[in-house]
């Protein structure tokens, strides 16, 4: 959430509930995968894009 505001320079403020839900549906569409947690901080996830996810983002950006 912290890093969505911080690259948007504060024109987006994403809620709990909004990113979970989106990351959620990214890993069921096999766009992100979950990689790893914090040891002693369950709450802290790491995610990242999978080969799918690279090339729906390719094809977003070359498309605009």
């Amino acid at each position: 959430m912290q890093e969505v505001a911080r690259q948007s320079e504060g024109r987006y403020q994403l809620g709990p509930g909004t990113l979970y839900d989106n990351l959620q549906r990214l890993v069921k569409q096999g766009i992100v995968e979950l990689t790893g947690e914090v040891p002693g901080d369950s709450r802290r996830r790491y995610y990242r894009l999978t080969s799918l996810g690279r090339r729906v983002i390719s094809a977003e950006v070359f498309a605009s």
